[in-house]
């Protein structure tokens, strides 16, 4: 697949549905993201774009991951509390 088609799919991986993107599909954005970034077909013009896109399934991982720790510690004290 060439390095434009690969990008169309890290898109899609982030893009897709009205939920947010699992942590599976960011991972897998960013490393198809990578993967296109690293072909020396890619030219100049699409790169920003491309980082562009990285930086977004980058920044939806990290809040994915944040709301997953304030669940963990939501569920901790209230389970603390109940006892």
């Amino acid at each position: 697949m060439n390095p434009h088609g690969l990008m169309e799919v890290a898109r899609a991986l982030v893009e897709s549905g009205p939920a947010p993107p699992t942590q599976a599909r960011l991972r897998r954005a960013v490393s198809t993201a990578y993967y296109a970034l690293d072909t020396p077909a890619y030219e100049q013009s699409d790169v920003l774009g491309s980082i562009a896109s990285a930086e977004l399934a980058i920044r939806q991982f990290e809040q994915a991951a944040m709301d997953a720790r304030r669940a963990f510690a939501a569920h901790v004290l209230f389970r603390q509390r109940s006892s």
